[in-house]
């Protein structure tokens, strides 16, 4: 087994966050750590405690192993193989438990249909928002299929997560009538809307849409690991 160094952490946290589109001041409040702190491991060859990299993994959507830079090494000869490591439903949700960009595959009118969109996990559901004009569509189909995955560029691993199952509109949320913009009575400022909760946002721009409601019926997941 070979490992980074700390240095090398350092730059791979630093990496990962702007990977992800991260201020440190946001990953340290995910992690539970202080923005100077963070500044320092970035910048310094530290090794901070396991609870501490156990959180920083989480909070970056990976592992312990590859912010350490660790990886089998791989002896002379024919290259080895490894295959895909299964993993487990919860394992699976916690790795996307932050939230992000996914992809969601249905059988669309005109065939085979596979859009982007953002998501957030729930308590027994993945909550996430259609590009607008296609609710109907997803209205019409009994069952889809949202993928997230990650790979990491320094270790040329990572893992995928499908999950499979009925989606149903949020009731209450609508796409707001072309021309018009959105219903002048969302977020009027009276209470929670249709969002409240879901960190989808609501209104025009890139959180405009239809909210979809994603019952798991089947996880399913895998490790992937460089050949």
């Amino acid at each position: 087994m070979s490992m980074g160094s700390s240095g090398d952490l350092g730059r791979r946290v630093a990496h990962r966050r702007a990977r992800l589109g991260l201020t440190r001041g946001e990953l340290a409040e995910r992690a539970g750590i202080a923005p100077a702190y963070l500044a320092y491991l970035e910048e310094r060859a530290a090794r901070p405690a396991e609870p501490t990299l156990r959180r920083l993994a989480d909070a970056l959507r990976t592992t312990v192993g590859d912010l350490l830079g660790e990886r089998t090494e791989v002896p002379p000869g024919p290259a080895v193989h490894r295959d895909p490591e299964e993993l487990g439903r919860e394992e699976c949700l916690g790795l996307i438990s932050p939230g992000g960009v996914a992809r969601v595959a249905f059988a669309g009118p005109h065939g085979p249909t596979v859009l982007p969109v953002a998501y957030r996990v729930l308590p027994g559901a993945v909550v996430f928002r259609a590009v607008p004009g296609v609710d109907d569509a997803l209205r019409a189909v009994p069952s889809l299929a949202l993928q997230v995955d990650h790979i990491d560029d320094s270790t040329h691993a990572g893992w995928t997560v499908l999950i499979q199952g009925p989606a149903r509109q949020e009731p209450g949320d609508r796409a707001p009538d072309p021309g018009t913009g959105p219903d002048p009575a969302a977020g009027s400022g009276s209470g929670p809307g249709p969002d409240s909760g879901s960190g989808l946002g609501s209104g025009p721009g890139p959180g405009s849409g239809v909210r979809f409601r994603l019952t798991p019926a089947r996880v399913i997941g895998h490790r992937l690991h460089h050949l």
